[in-house]
């Protein structure tokens, strides 16, 4: 597992890109800008894909956790404890993901949170499967054991699995806590902070 940490500044600059993408091409969903999530795991999918150096026509997809506490019918009610998550798919060749913008990207992933497709499960190469943390609360949780002394994925060894998250600090950082064979690990970092 390798830890990268992810400036608001960095964010805010990749949400620009994509969302600037957005206004220009016609193909795009255009009804609201790209979420800060949406973003992000577009840009992590395409740097996993160019550090495992797919071929053009090598199908890719993004295995996405969504909330299912809203979305379901009659909803989970606000007091229930515990997993109420599904996955969903994002999917392209990996030429398209690569050769077309952040934007592109982005799209793919909202149009699959929206349409709640499902899909299959397999994460390892060539996909990714990103998980959301960024809005769990990781101060002052305590099951009676006392104060918190780490917040985070526990020791980890699925290749593709991520995890988006606060850092804790106060400047809104994001650390991207992912799961590569060491064979790639090099090659994405080197995509993930040069491609912002």
């Amino acid at each position: 597992m390798v830890t990268l940490k992810l400036a608001n500044e960095q964010v805010q600059k990749l949400k620009k890109r994509a969302n600037q993408d957005r206004q220009i091409s016609t193909t795009l969903e255009t009804s609201r800008p790209y979420t800060r999530y949406e973003v992000l795991t577009a840009h992590i999918w395409r740097c996993s894909t160019k550090a495992r150096k797919h071929q053009r026509e090598q199908p890719t997809a993004c295995a996405i956790t969504i909330d299912s506490r809203k979305r379901l019918q009659s909803p989970l009610p606000f007091s229930y404890f515990g997993n109420g998550v599904f996955y969903i798919m994002a999917s392209c060749t990996s030429g398209d993901l690569l050769s077309k913008s952040l934007g592109f990207g982005a799209s793919k992933v909202r149009l699959a949170i929206e349409s709640t497709n499902g899909g299959g499960k397999y994460y390892g190469n060539p996909n990714v499967g990103v998980i959301n943390w960024m809005n769990l609360p990781f101060e002052g949780i305590d099951f009676g054991w006392g104060k918190e002394i780490h917040f985070g994925p526990a020791y980890h060894k699925v290749d593709g699995d991520l995890w988006i998250l606060r850092s804790g600090d106060e400047d809104e950082s994001l650390l991207i806590v992912i799961c590569l064979l060491v064979e790639h690990v090099k090659a994405f970092k080197k995509y993930f902070f040069d491609d912002i």
